[in-house]
């Protein structure tokens, strides 16, 4: 009796306290990851980013050599191709006598440096323009043979914005397609600066108030999904045991069906245990028939299910039950037309 108490607790019910425990850690996990890390990791992700386009201007600004080449119309496609695919915009601009400065090559035309800038020093500063934040960097140059002053330009994008949100035009940042659930660009100061390379406050972000759809952290969606494997395994251990241990192959399916009809009545009636909806197959905007199937995602759940005791029921019932034999002549034939429609 002792033996099997002990193989029970360490083997079927461990797995349920295993459960538990990645369950109970996948909360205290996501607690401290809102509370303290996630933005503090946005902001370390934010100032890399903006650290290594600042970085990538600076080389470019000292290779005189493809800068004459882009002046000139004389570089390469090769040269041409690894200017325009840059993160960033760039735009070369050269003292004139006509007009405050003359741009002379560019890689986008989707933005230009706002003029007010022409009569800055070499500086970084922070705008809103043509729909999106950016980075502006300012870089002198000089090339020989050439007596005019001439400017690099660096257009860093840092966050879009728009005035209405679309499936096609949402409010993400450059560095990050998930960031915009996170955080936000702070119009006043903060407890989290974005600083350029040379230490100066660029601008500040914040935490994001919260919103109605949850958004949890990877290690918190593994933590969870570990506890839902152990969960498994277990209620299918525990109807295996029943059917065997009292030799009834109908009280180990009616175990199996008890427990994932109150696990599936329990996600139905709190959805904050898993919080699904973060995940764009269980959004009802892309699919939802009724309560039972209110999205994709919870088609695919109950299908699996279902599947899994229908399968677990003819493993158990198959051999030992004949059903057809009931029916004779005409009757078998008309079943198998029913079931192959259904």
């Amino acid at each position: 009796m002792r033996k099997d108490f002990q193989h029970i607790l360490f083997s079927r019910y461990g797995l349920l306290a295993l459960a538990a425990v990645a369950f109970i850690l996948s909360f205290v996990f996501n607690s401290y990851y809102n509370r303290f890390s996630s933005v503090n990791l946005e902001k370390r992700a934010l100032t890399n980013f903006i650290h290594s386009q600042e970085s990538d201007l600076n080389r470019l600004a000292k290779d005189t050599l493809l800068l004459r080449k882009l002046i000139q119309d004389k570089e390469t496609i090769d040269e041409f191709k690894t200017v325009q695919n840059k993160k960033y915009g760039i735009f070369i601009f050269a003292e004139s006598l006509f007009a405050p400065q003359q741009l002379l090559f560019w890689n986008t035309q989707n933005i230009v440096p706002p003029s007010s800038s022409y009569n800055f020093p070499d500086s970084e500063f922070f705008k809103f323009k043509n729909n999106a934040y950016y980075v502006i960097v300012k870089r002198h140059f000089a090339l020989n043979g050439m007596s005019n002053r001439l400017w690099v330009y660096a257009m860093i994008p840092v966050q879009s914005k728009y005035y209405i949100e679309s499936e096609f035009l949402n409010d993400e940042f450059s560095y990050s397609k998930t960031a915009h659930k996170r955080i936000v660009i702070s119009a006043k100061e903060t407890r989290y600066p974005i600083k350029s390379s040379f230490g100066q406050v660029l601008f500040y972000i914040d935490r994001k108030p919260a919103s109605s759809l949850p958004n949890n952290d990877p290690i918190t969606v593994i933590l969870r999904l570990l506890a839902l494997c152990f969960f498994f395994v277990f209620a299918h251990s525990l109807a295996e045991s029943v059917a065997h241990k009292q030799n009834s192959p109908w009280r180990g399916v009616g175990t199996l069906i008890l427990i994932l009809f109150s696990f599936r009545i329990g996600i139905y009636f709190f959805p904050g245990i898993f919080e699904f909806k973060q995940f764009e197959l269980f959004q009802p905007t892309i699919y939802g028939s009724n309560f039972i199937n209110r999205s994709l995602g919870d088609l695919l759940i109950n299908a699996l299910l279902f599947s899994w005791v229908t399968v677990f029921a003819w493993s158990k019932l198959g051999n030992h039950m004949n059903i057809l034999r009931r029916f004779k002549g005409p009757g078998k034939w008309l079943i198998g037309i029913l079931s192959c429609y259904s």
